[in-house]
This record gives C-alpha cells, structure tokens and sequence, in this order.
C-alpha cells in the first residue's frame, strides 16, 4: 500500500488460496469450495448445491421445485362479492400460491 494515497498496487499479493489477506483482493482461482459456496471468499457457483426442499442451506438459492407448502384461508366481503381465498406458502423460502373462489353475494348482516 502507499503510504502516501492510500492505494493498493496489483503485486505483491500474499495469496491464502483466492484471497490476499493482506488488502483483501480476491482472485478467481484457488478456492476452497464446501459445495456451492468458498470457505474463504464467499463466492457462490451454480453447483453442488445442499438442497432442503427449494432452498440451498448453504448460500440460499431458491429453485422452484420440492416446496413444502401450508395453507391459510381467507375470506374477504367487499360490495359485489364474497370471496375465499386460499393462499398457500411455503414453510422454506416463502413463495406464495393464491387460488379465488367465489361464493356469491356478500352476506348483510
């Protein structure tokens, strides 16, 4: 680094697999991958993947299959109709499916 303005030189680097611990660089080489994601830089690659259901344990991705989705009903009255909704969320990475019923004039109470 100088001293003088601060910046850091591209040499030098004292290279710990893909990061210089000494500024902090990183480089695309050398990683240490525990399944999809670096011990040592963090960088994440479309790969080995530990999947619970729709979301990766390790990173967070998201895929849209093997959901583990429950269940809420609601109902909503408005002034032309009284609706059922059935929304159903998954429990992992929170998507949300909502199907409509409708079940005919609103009731007065």
């Amino acid at each position: 680094m100088c001293y003088r303005c601060g910046k850091w030189r591209d040499y030098g680097h004292v290279w710990k697999g893909c990061k210089c611990p000494k500024c902090g660089q990183t480089r695309d080489e050398q990683h240490d991958w525990d399944g999809c994601k670096c011990r040592i830089c963090g960088k994440i690659r479309d790969e080995q993947h530990d999947w619970d259901g729709c979301k990766c344990r390790k990173c967070g991705k998201v895929r849209d299959q093997d959901h583990h989705f429950v269940f809420n009903r609601k109902e909503i009255d408005n002034d032309y109709v009284h609706v059922e909704l059935t929304v159903y969320k998954c429990t992992r990475c929170g998507k949300e499916i909502t199907e409509r019923e409708e079940l005919g004039e609103p009731q007065s109470f």
